[in-house]
């Protein structure tokens, strides 16, 4: 019943970055009675949604369910797409060359 949830269906960077993206994490023993936490999950920059729910096993396998969303902008270096971004919006204010240096 919950198979659709432990495997998303498969996004890559040739995804149209109109659509939501995410990936999500559900326990291996899953009790649909039981009240989970959920964690959003923002992936760095150059990350994706996939990084940040396949680290969920180091935290906890069985007492959270967590979702991570894909950033809006393709982060490129050297031509070509190295993963995905948050944007200006979210940039550092202490780190101004992190944009720039990308």
């Amino acid at each position: 019943m919950f198979s659709d949830r432990r495997h998303p269906p498969a996004t890559g960077p040739t995804a149209d970055p109109a659509e939501l993206a995410e990936a999500r994490f559900l326990p291996p023993r899953y009790e649909p009675n039981y009240a989970y936490p959920l964690l959003v999950l923002f992936h760095g920059r150059g990350g994706d949604e996939h990084q940040v729910v396949a680290s969920m096993p180091t935290l906890s396998w069985r007492k959270y369910v967590a979702l991570g969303i894909r950033g809006p902008e393709a982060v490129v270096r050297r031509g070509a797409e190295v993963g995905r971004g948050w944007g200006p919006a979210f940039a550092r204010p202490d780190r101004p060359s992190a944009l720039a240096a990308a």
